[in-house]
């Protein structure tokens, strides 16, 4: 089975096209792919998958097997895969996610793709500015959803021990059945942030498109941003554009294809319970 391995700003997938070919149990591939050591390793895999309604359907598994809504980051790499692989010269694509359509916009410069950037809806303000204490921290946090969920946390403190003393805590949220994203981020003035990202299902991960934006919002709602902002994670820098227009929000960022190869279909086959997915 071939693969393709792309990162946006850090933010790793395994994108697998399935158009030509079939994926025996994704849950289970993702959990195997992922794994650092003993696979090929990932933030999670992401299928590019026949549409009936959009140019072609994305889905997302996380390392511990459970499927996410969405993904700014994959939603723009695998555009920019589809269009290059399936030779669509198109300057917008549209996507079809477990979060509804979304928009893709590519700049060419002959069969190369220079830039991109991805529409990916108006926000859902769950809630702002809610104060809880946390073990003896008092915390000011927002929800905010794109269709997947982030925990918009308030705070100076981006260290290793808040992060990781706190994502898995509020990972797990009681306002958050299927558990949220957590977004941990330090205004430094109205039009730049540095944040770090507690990716639900996978852990810290180094940049999160969706996050970005939600930490926008957050911060617009909070009356200390402006509604276009670069939010720097450790591992680069995403600009955000809140529309006053239309509401919408808009995410640009980079992605590049970091190398391909072939799968192992027996290393897949380990598990009894198979979905087949992918070409009929």
């Amino acid at each position: 089975m071939l693969f393709t391995k792309m990162q946006s700003n850090g933010n790793d997938y395994i994108y697998i096209d399935l158009h030509m070919q079939t994926l025996p149990s994704p849950r289970n591939a993702a959990i195997h792919l992922s794994d650092r050591h003993f696979g090929i390793g990932g933030d999670g895999i992401v299928l590019l998958c026949p549409s009936a309604t959009a140019d072609f359907r994305m889905r997302i598994f996380d390392p511990d097997g459970t499927e996410a809504e969405m993904c700014g980051n994959a939603l723009q790499s695998s555009a920019v895969l589809y269009a290059l692989d399936h030779k669509v010269g198109k300057n917008r694509l549209r996507v079809e996610t477990n979060a509804g359509i979304k928009h893709v916009f590519l700049t060419w410069n002959g069969p190369q793709v220079t830039e991109v950037s991805a529409e990916i809806g108006t926000p859902d303000i769950l809630f702002c500015g809610r104060k809880e204490t946390i073990c003896e921290h008092e915390i000011m946090l927002s929800g905010i959803s794109f269709g997947n969920p982030h925990l918009v946390v308030f705070t100076d403190d981006l260290s290793d021990d808040f992060v990781f003393r706190f994502g898995p805590l509020l990972e797990k949220h009681p306002l958050f059945a299927d558990r949220t994203n957590v977004e941990f981020c330090s205004v430094k003035d109205r039009c730049h942030f540095e944040m770090r990202t507690w990716e639900r299902g996978c852990g810290e991960t180094l940049s999160c498109s969706t996050g970005s934006a939600a930490a926008l919002v957050a911060s617009v709602m909070a009356g200390i941003a402006e509604r276009d902002a670069i939010v720097v994670q450790r591992g680069g820098s995403i600009r955000v554009n809140w529309s006053e227009t239309n509401n919408t929000v808009r995410i640009y960022s980079k992605t590049r294809i970091v190398f391909r190869g072939t799968i192992n279909e027996t290393e897949l086959s380990n598990d009894d319970t198979q979905e087949l997915i992918g070409r009929n």
